[in-house]
């Protein structure tokens, strides 16, 4: 809890560690110290009173794709750490080490995420207002919903060419529910406005080469000798299209993005809102430094 990776409200991912989970771990390893010095390994270390093998559980179909297996002691069949989100581990394990590293009292202080002023660029939040006319759960998962169809449709041009590079997004529930934030890490916020879209290498199949040209006459060979066309975009800020993005495909009953004043979906920064800010946070301190070692948000 202190590192905001437990339960249905974890920062890092729509679902952290539960207290049913943690049960079966401090009992499976002994105690807390045995717990955390084993930490590291537990996604190629399966937990199984049972004593099943890591291959012989993997070939299980149920638990072929949980990235934690923690057997409950009470069902052979069921894995309490299916839900555990891959970003909520990686995080818990980075403090746990932290903690190995340099025991401290501190370590286990339970304070709000952080909320600091952010200058850079690359990030961008939105913040939602939340009249609660749902429950919290189907907030969280609805924007986790939206961050990935903004994800999917920025990342790259319809055909496969970068648009705003690699991005990544994190969601953020305020305590009682009243407001909740989307935040994005974007490798390329603005981008310019004409952009190649290649085709086919002069040396293709000449029907190929053919039936582009004849479709695209004006194409031009680059100095790979491959064919292209020039497209122009009709938005260049990402804050801009992820606003647009927003307004279309933001569905979730009482739930509105916070204007600024041209009454247009704020996407900022560096948000007024602090529920925006600690979005960005988590982002920065919780998510980006532990991205090689997770797989792509999907």
């Amino acid at each position: 809890k202190a590192h905001h990776v437990y339960g249905d409200k974890a920062a890092p991912g729509p679902m952290g560690f539960i207290g049913y989970g943690v049960e079966i771990l401090v009992h499976f390893f002994g105690n807390l110290e045995n717990l955390m010095v084993n930490f590291g390994a537990l996604p190629s270390t399966p937990v199984d009173v049972f004593g099943r093998s890591a291959e012989k559980l993997r070939n299980i179909q149920r638990f072929a794709n949980d990235f934690l297996i923690l057997v409950d002691p009470t069902d052979r069949n069921r894995n309490v750490g299916s839900s555990t989100d891959k970003r909520c581990y990686l995080h818990a394990c980075h403090e746990i080490n932290a903690f190995l590293q340099q025991p401290g009292p501190e370590h286990f202080d339970r304070s709000p995420i952080p909320a600091p002023p952010n200058e850079d660029q690359h990030f961008l939040a939105v913040v939602f207002t939340n009249e609660r006319q749902v429950h919290y759960t189907i907030v969280r998962d609805k924007l986790y919903r939206l961050g990935n169809i903004v994800r999917k449709e920025l990342e790259l041009e319809q055909a496969g060419e970068t648009r705003h590079g690699k991005m990544t997004f994190s969601v953020l529930l305020a305590k009682d529910d009243s407001r909740a934030a989307l935040a994005f890490h974007v490798e390329h916020p603005a981008i310019p406005a004409v952009f190649k879209s290649p085709g086919p290498a002069q040396h293709d199949e000449k029907a190929r080469v053919k039936a582009y040209l004849e479709k695209h006459p004006d194409a031009r060979v680059d100095e790979h000798g491959v064919y292209y066309t020039e497209r122009t975009r009709a938005i260049t800020s990402a804050a801009e299209a992820i606003a647009k993005l927003v307004k279309a495909r933001l569905d979730i009953k009482g739930a509105a993005p916070i204007k600024n004043a041209r009454h247009v979906i704020d996407v900022n920064s560096n948000p007024a809102e602090e529920i925006g800010r600690q979005a960005i946070h988590v982002l920065k301190y919780m998510i980006l430094p532990h991205l090689g070692q997770a797989d792509d948000q999907e």
